[in-house]
């Protein structure tokens, strides 16, 4: 298999089961539950942005000198890990006094041990990706996911409530951090070199000012429903954004971690980056974009059956979330050009731009509540979209248009199969099928009608796309 393959299996299955482990633990945990989790985990997720500072892209860029620089970015982590964890305990009071929730001061304080926990896991991943390592770490990560999603089903079935979902997070990252110490050879040589990390500390601040804007882009919903409404509108809130957004994070990942040391390999060789670029942004659109369509085809009736009745108010959430899934699957590509190009201060000046347009949308739509939030979200991305498309796609030789066109196919197949599955719900209805049958029956006719629909009306790009792809997967096995 191509590191390519290996990426989207391992990626796929590992995303396949978080889902699962979230939607068996939602029947039985509450919406005020995955409120509180949501909050806990904002905190964490912000903490960690220091600790990676960039790392794996940095490693990639500077894969010709990494040797003292992968030493010194080891200890680094070490130390943001420690200090993060040190911060959290101290300020966890403060942070259950302005959500106005006791509950998360030990929720924080044991979450927070993942600081300490992935702190040594960041250089040897990085490495084994920048290598193109693909189908050890997948292998690892399988497992290791498997085994946590076990975990924290069993702690959930066993009445753990929200503390089940740190039993997860906490041993996915542990589990996984002694798998790669095992299968890993590198180690770290000798200490830390101060005048090393000088030199990296501009793409150090540029990566992780990046990131850090990008964390505010996406969590100031987080907080502002958290602060403002309640938890258990911030609970149907993540969980239709987990639901929504999880293909564009499982395949979008791919795309990352194959075509971000590709292109960047590529950049003196203008038309094979353009190629493939083009290949994997309609690759990816081909494979996402049905499932999100279909996913809002259905949600109405899924919801309720699959999470049971306390989650039907999401439904909406999750219709309109599923458009802004559509521009994330294209933006999500669109992101990985300005790193291998080596556009690092451009990409922190879109991030700005990004996240002043995110923040001030969402609270425009405070007032409107939980469907207003995911409508503002919406319009942002669809501006930001235009924005960066505008920026990027130039240094690939691609206009914007050509950059839409290549994701034609998937979009109107999508729409078209969108059109057909609600067309076979209001035909459940009118026979007054059980509700398992009448899902059933849309699932079957989106499966089927939409490869139909993609190979009637666009069969000459499909099939030169499955001959690139073919023709790349033989040419690395």
């Amino acid at each position: 298999m191509s590191g390519l393959s290996w990426s989207a299996a391992g990626r796929g299955f590992r995303e396949s089961m978080q889902l699962l482990c979230m939607i068996v633990m939602a029947r039985f945990l509450s919406p005020a539950d995955f409120g509180a989790y949501a909050i806990v985990m904002m905190f964490i997720n912000f903490a960690l942005i220091f600790g990676s500072a960039g790392v794996s892209q940095i490693l990639i860029m500077k894969r010709d000198d990494s040797a003292q620089l992968a030493t010194s970015l080891f200890y680094l982590n070490l130390v943001f890990g420690a200090l993060a964890y040190l911060l959290l305990l101290l300020i966890s009071p403060l942070i259950a006094e302005l959500f106005d929730n006791a509950e998360l001061v030990p929720l924080l304080n044991i979450a927070g041990l993942v600081f300490l926990v992935q702190a040594p896991l960041l250089v040897q991943r990085s490495i084994m990706e920048r290598d193109l390592k693909f189908e050890a770490l997948v292998k690892a990560e399988t497992v290791t996911i498997l085994i946590a999603t076990c975990l924290g089903i069993g702690c959930a079935f066993m009445g753990f409530g929200v503390y089940s979902l740190l039993v997860f997070n906490l041993s996915a990252i542990g589990l996984l951090t002694a798998a790669i110490w095992l299968i890993c050879d590198w180690r770290p040589v000798g200490m830390a070199s101060l005048p090393v990390l000088r030199e990296t500390m501009g793409l150090v601040l540029h990566f992780t000012g990046f990131t850090l804007l990008n964390f505010l882009t996406r969590h100031c919903d987080v907080f502002l429903i958290g602060k403002l409404m309640s938890s258990s509108a911030l609970g149907l809130y993540s969980m239709a954004y987990r639901l929504t957004i999880y293909p564009v994070q499982a395949f979008s990942q791919i795309v990352h971690r194959v075509a971000y040391p590709t292109l960047s390999s590529l950049r003196d060789d203008p038309a094979s980056a353009r190629a493939f670029y083009l290949r994997s942004l309609q690759g990816i659109t081909l494979l996402v974009f049905p499932a999100l369509v279909g996913m809002a085809c259905i949600a109405e009736l899924i919801v309720p059956m699959v999470l049971g009745s306390q989650w039907i108010d999401m439904v909406v959430v999750v219709q309109i979330l599923v458009w802004v899934g559509l521009l994330q699957v294209v933006t999500a590509t669109v992101g990985t050009i300005l790193p291998a190009m080596e556009k690092t201060r451009l990409m922190l000046n879109i991030g700005a731009v990004n996240t002043l347009v995110i923040v001030l949308a969402f609270a425009l739509a405070v007032p409107y509540g939980v469907s207003g939030m995911a409508t503002a979200y919406l319009l942002a991305n669809l501006v930001m979209f235009f924005i960066q498309a505008r920026v990027a796609w130039p240094l690939l030789g691609l206009s914007v248009g050509e950059g839409l066109k290549a994701t034609s196919p998937a979009l109107i197949g999508s729409l078209l199969m969108g059109g057909l599955v609600i067309g076979a719900g209001a035909a459940y209805r009118a026979l007054d099928l059980h509700e398992i049958g009448g899902l059933a029956l849309q699932i079957l006719v989106g499966a089927v009608s939409y490869p139909l629909l993609v190979w009637l009306f666009f069969k000459e790009s499909s099939v030169a796309l499955l001959a690139e792809l073919r023709h790349g997967v033989g040419a690395s096995d």
